[in-house]
């Protein structure tokens, strides 16, 4: 007997949504801060800078790529949240990521005192309780 797959519900799908737009948020925050992002965003970002192209069609493409492999030895992961993630998540951090650095202006132009207060999240007290503050 054959299974027959499922359709995901609405209420999965925004969920997956939601996750996607979090993680696009989480990776254009660690972009702002200049305090480090995992191995894949990095390389995508520095390929972008490169290649002068936008961070969603530097994604983009390096997403085909592992998504060719992943066609070949994990066909069974292949779902949904793959190509809403591997088509999306790039363009959502560039969506967040420009809005955020026009407001801030760049990591590097503040120095990595400041940084380095908004990582630790010194700015909130102000040292007024005895505590270091950069």
């Amino acid at each position: 007997m054959k299974k027959n797959p499922q359709m995901p519900s609405a209420r999965r799908i925004l969920g997956m949504v939601v996750g996607i737009v979090i993680i696009g948020l989480g990776i254009a925050l660690f972009k702002q801060s200049h305090l480090g992002n995992d191995s894949i965003s990095a390389l995508n970002m520095r390929l972008a800078e490169m290649l002068g192209i936008s961070l969603g069609v530097q994604n983009l493409c390096t997403n085909i790529l592992f998504f060719a492999l992943q066609f070949w030895f994990g066909r069974k992961y292949i779902g949904l949240g793959t190509f809403v993630n591997g088509i999306g998540v790039g363009f959502i951090v560039t969506a967040f990521y420009d809005p955020i650095a026009a407001h801030f202006g760049p990591a590097e132009a503040l120095g990595l005192p400041v940084q380095l207060r908004y990582a630790r999240g010194a700015g909130q007290n102000g040292g007024d309780d005895g505590s270091f503050v950069i």
